[in-house]
């Protein structure tokens, strides 16, 4: 009876053992078949430069973009202490909190650097020691003509006025 048994243990670890290899021998191929393949899109063969801090032309629709100060003049204006000021882009359309208040509006941009914030709107809530502050970065967001960006800071600036974000990537 023991030697029945011993039998069919080694018959079954022999068969488990038998269909793994031979699963892994029937992915195998299937694996080295694939290749990747890289398309060179260029319509030229001379090399170009390209700065690595750029990234491509309006990447930044889809972040939130986080206040960090503005430039005006020579002077630089940091947001009122632990008020969280935001912006964000999106197929056209300009949202974010601007201390008190949430905002949207609508927004074009160009490749080649232009941008334009129109129709912009807030929800009417009051905030002591915030209004004076909002006040003034609604109204430079949307006197905004210009943006440039690189991999953490978007910059929108019009005439001596440079708006300062940063992108804070979220926690997955």
């Amino acid at each position: 009876m023991r030697i029945v048994i011993l039998l069919a243990l080694l018959t079954g670890m022999w068969n488990c053992t038998g269909k793994a290899k031979q699963a892994d021998q029937n992915e195998a191929p299937a694996i080295e078949e694939q290749e990747m393949v890289v398309v060179d899109t260029t319509e030229n063969d001379q090399d170009e430069e390209v700065e690595e801090d750029t990234i491509p032309a309006l990447s930044f629709e889809g972040a939130e973009w986080v206040f960090h100060s503005y430039q005006q003049g020579g002077a630089i204006t940091r947001p009122v202490k632990d008020s969280k000021l935001t912006v964000t882009f999106s197929s056209g359309k300009v949202s974010g909190y601007s201390g008190c208040n949430s905002y949207n509006g609508a927004f074009s941009a160009t490749e080649a650097g232009g941008i334009e914030i129109s129709d912009l709107a807030s929800t009417k809530r009051l905030c002591e020691g915030l209004m004076g502050q909002e006040a003034n970065y609604l109204e430079l967001l949307g006197k905004a003509t210009a943006w440039k960006m690189d991999r953490v800071e978007l910059r929108l600036t019009s005439g001596n006025t440079t708006l300062i974000y940063h992108n804070i990537p979220k926690n997955k």
